[in-house]
């Protein structure tokens, strides 16, 4: 589906994860994420503070969203997950599939040094009988990283996303159904006995039933069309009021963020 006001793809659901919104999804305006206690705010990829989440890389420290066969983020068989993150620790999920990680799951691992991180994303079968692996050190500490994974179902082509150009792509097969029937959950898993957490910020978290282009990736991260560009420049393009909300009194927090991406869509 195109959004009306911008030509672009619109998500099953985008999460601006700021302290204004809150758990709110921001088309439904229903409040469907669960933030858990262990989960702070701190100043967003925008540079407005509290515009994010912060997890504290704790058992307690996580977001969690509904989800069943066919429900609010089911992808299924394309799906396009794109986010701003901030990775501050060690190796830990990002956003998973099943509370307890067995489905579609993005995660950081530590790289070889201090400064990379690495992105992975598991591509697993609607089934759980089988799981695509895909990887690369691009994740910069203690910065913003625009990351993103997706799979074209006709096409077979599954992808790494960093900052809106793609960093890793392999063939996993066309028609593969994916483990998206989960919940969601970010920054931990629900085992106690995990030894893994992400410890970081996240915002705007969107997930799509579709492959994105290029283009539309780089659109929802408010990044130029043409060329690599570093994060600074995104943070500027965010800063410049494309993600900055402006409210009215009659009108609720997240109802009316500017810009070609957040603002509400035409009835």
């Amino acid at each position: 589906m195109l959004l009306p006001f911008s030509g672009l793809a619109q998500p099953l659901v985008m999460f601006p994860f700021n302290a204004e919104c809150r758990g709110l999804e921001f088309f439904s305006q229903q409040e469907l994420a669960f933030i858990a206690p262990g989960v702070l705010w701190a100043t967003g990829a925008d540079g407005i503070p509290r515009g994010s989440l912060e997890l504290t890389g704790h058992y307690d420290s996580f977001v969690e969203i509904p989800n069943f066969d066919s429900g609010y983020v089911d992808a299924r068989r394309s799906v396009t997950i794109l986010a701003f993150i901030y990775p501050t620790g060690r190796s830990g999920p990002i956003i998973t599939y099943e509370i307890c990680g067995f489905g579609l799951q993005i995660w950081q691992e530590q790289g070889f040094n201090a400064e990379i991180g690495i992105l992975v994303a598991w591509f697993v079968a609607r089934d759980l009988s089988i799981a695509f692996t895909i990887r690369k050190a691009v994740l910069k500490f203690n910065a913003w990283n625009f990351i993103g994974a997706s799979y074209d179902h006709n096409s077979g082509m599954a992808r790494l996303w960093h900052n809106g150009n793609e960093v890793e792509a392999i063939f996993i097969g066309a028609n593969v159904e994916l483990a998206t029937q989960f919940p969601i959950r970010i920054g931990a898993l629900a085992n106690p006995w995990q030894e893994y957490y992400f410890t970081g910020r996240i915002s705007h978290l969107h997930v799509y039933s579709e492959a994105l282009a290029v283009e539309n990736i780089r659109a929802v991260g408010c990044i130029p069309q043409k060329g690599r560009y570093f994060m600074q420049r995104v943070t500027n393009a965010l800063t410049n009021s494309l993600l900055t909300p402006t409210l009215t009194q009659d009108q609720p927090a997240c109802s009316v963020f500017k810009g070609r991406i957040f603002r509400k869509p035409v009835p």
